[in-house]
This record gives C-alpha cells, sequence and structure tokens, in this order.
C-alpha cells in the first residue's frame, strides 16, 4: 500500500505534465512557489521533500481540484497502456542515444501513465522535450 507522500508524489508528477506541459519552472509560477520547492518534491529520493497537508490543499485550491485529489489515488493498472508509453518512450531514446538520459525516459513514461490526466492525443515526443528543456534548467 502506498503512503500518502508517495500518492502525492504520484500526483503532482501527473500535474506536472497536465498543467505545466512537464516543466517545473511552469508549476512553481501556476502554484505561487518559489521553483527550488517543486525541484525538492520531484527530486531523487535522496533529497526528496515531501508535499505536506498545506501544499496539498494549496495546490487543489489553486488548480481547481477537488479538495483531497491530492491524498487519494486516480489510476488502475492497465497492463496494455504501460507497455504502450513505455515503447512510446523508448522510440524515442532509441532515435537520439546520445542525447537521451534514459531515466527521463523512464520517469516521463511512468508520469504519464500514473497520472492517467495526461490528453491521450499528447504526443510523448513533445512530453519529453519538454521535460529536456526544463532538466537543462536546473
Amino acid at each position: 500500500m502506498q503512503t500518502i507522500h508517495e500518492i502525492r508524489l504520484t500526483n503532482v508528477r501527473g500535474i506536472l505534465l497536465k498543467y505545466a506541459n512537464g516543466k517545473q519552472k511552469i508549476l512553481a509560477e501556476k502554484l505561487k512557489l518559489n521553483p527550488n520547492t517543486v525541484s525538492r518534491w520531484l527530486g531523487d529520493n535522496e533529497n526528496r521533500a515531501n508535499i505536506s497537508d498545506d501544499s496539498a490543499r494549496t495546490i487543489e485550491n489553486l488548480l481547481g481540484l477537488e479538495i483531497g485529489f491530492m491524498d487519494n489515488t486516480h489510476t488502475q493498472l492497465d497492463i496494455k497502456k504501460v507497455r504502450k508509453y513505455f515503447s512510446d518512450y523508448a522510440s524515442i531514446a532509441a532515435a537520439s542515444p546520445k542525447t537521451v538520459n534514459p531515466l527521463i525516459i523512464f520517469d516521463a513514461a511512468l508520469a504519464r501513465w500514473e497520472a492517467e490526466i495526461v490528453d491521450p492525443k499528447t504526443n510523448p515526443m513533445d512530453i519529453f522535450m519538454n521535460l529536456q528543456t526544463d532538466n537543462s534548467d536546473h
């Protein structure tokens, strides 16, 4: 069973894609936060900050989400979708092996699957390119 912090992390990854096109800086602006705060929420396990109750309610309020959205899972396992998302991102990685960080590809595919709030018509290459740009800003 996932902890509240794991659920909130999953949800903020989906929100990042849906509301900020994968860009942490844009999400920080929408949430009226310092970009470092969003970066710490999404950081690696060692340096990741948990999303507090107050921050979760702020995210919901500013994005017009129902109260409690951040505390609940919004997906069900669908193996076909998982395979599709990962194959989409894997083809991007294969097309440009020298410039693509496989962890970014994995994280993007996982976030897209976990969130289930990304428009299914979204081109995986667009999400990937936005993530690449966002990561170069750090």
